[in-house]
């Protein structure tokens, strides 16, 4: 089901609320080895509706910036409170899968002009924005991530941009899932994983086994730096990948200080080459 607050709210109170328990309960009866799931859409959804899906889904769409009184922070804070909602809710038991925003809100208007759109929705978001939310749902530890359209990258709508904006737009998409790609290793990895919150970026550092990994997002719509700290290393260099000229940072006593743009995101690697220190293990 899709947002299931949304399509049972109408009837709740005249039996909705029974519909998610039995349709799982059938699902399973019938078909008990593959996972149920559904995409909410509400920060509260996951204590309502988790014990009922094997995999939680969320599809909270940030782009442009939602304001501020409706949620926290103007960025993706929202994508870091459905994952934390879910894994509350799930006493950590069950996987969170983000779906992210790749369509233009514009689309709807003119699908349906009694809903007035802001205007300042109507775009489809930039490639730091599309990159970003994605850094920033799994650093946070989410497990999987499902971009959806809305058609916008099919159906040729000048409401959409157009042809060649929607080329654009499907080349931005390539390039982040290609980078997915190329982590599946240490994303997969039955590894340990060390997750912090600190000056709006959510970093997370995880071993494929060999390398180290540090996947860092700035999820608010203003420039911060922060320190990363990285887990039993003093002393190494990291290279960052991805990003032009591949810079190398310099971990020392534990960390390193990182400066990002507005919902800008980076990710670092550490080969055992790289490693000049380690802590003494306790």
């Amino acid at each position: 089901m899709d947002e299931p607050a949304w399509a049972l709210g109408p009837v709740w109170n005249q039996g909705g609320q029974e519909y998610m328990p039995a349709a799982y309960k059938l699902l399973k009866e019938h078909d008990p080895n593959h996972p149920v799931t559904a995409v909410l859409c509400h920060f509260t959804d996951p204590q309502l509706f988790a014990p009922y899906m094997d995999v939680i889904q969320a599809d909270y769409y940030p782009i442009p910036p939602i304001p501020a009184n409706w949620y926290a922070g103007t960025g993706f804070q929202g994508i870091n409170m459905f994952v934390n909602n879910t894994r509350r809710a799930t006493q950590n038991q069950k996987p969170f899968w983000f779906v992210a925003q790749a369509f233009n809100w514009g689309k709807k208007k003119a699908e349906n002009e009694s809903w007035e759109v802001p205007a300042e929705w109507r775009r489809f978001p930039t490639q730091r924005e599309l990159r970003t939310m994605t850094y920033t749902a799994i650093a946070a530890g989410a497990r999987g991530v499902f971009y959806y359209s809305l058609m916008d990258l099919i159906i040729d709508n000048r409401q959409t941009g157009g042809y060649l904006s929607r080329v654009e737009h499907w080349e931005w998409l390539k390039q982040v899932v290609g980078e997915l790609n190329q982590l599946i290793p240490v994303l997969t990895a039955d590894t340990p994983e060390v997750i912090r919150f600190r000056d709006r970026v959510v970093t997370m550092v995880k071993s494929d086994g060999q390398d180290i990994y540090i996947i860092a997002a700035n999820y608010e719509r203003q420039p911060t730096q922060t320190r990363i700290s990285v887990p039993g290393i003093r002393q190494a260099s990291a290279e960052l990948m991805f990003e032009p000229g591949d810079p190398v940072v310099s971990i020392e006593n534990g960390g390193f200080t990182a400066t990002f743009e507005p919902v800008e995101s980076h990710i670092w690697r550490i080969t055992p080459g790289q490693i000049r220190q380690r802590f003494p293990e306790r």
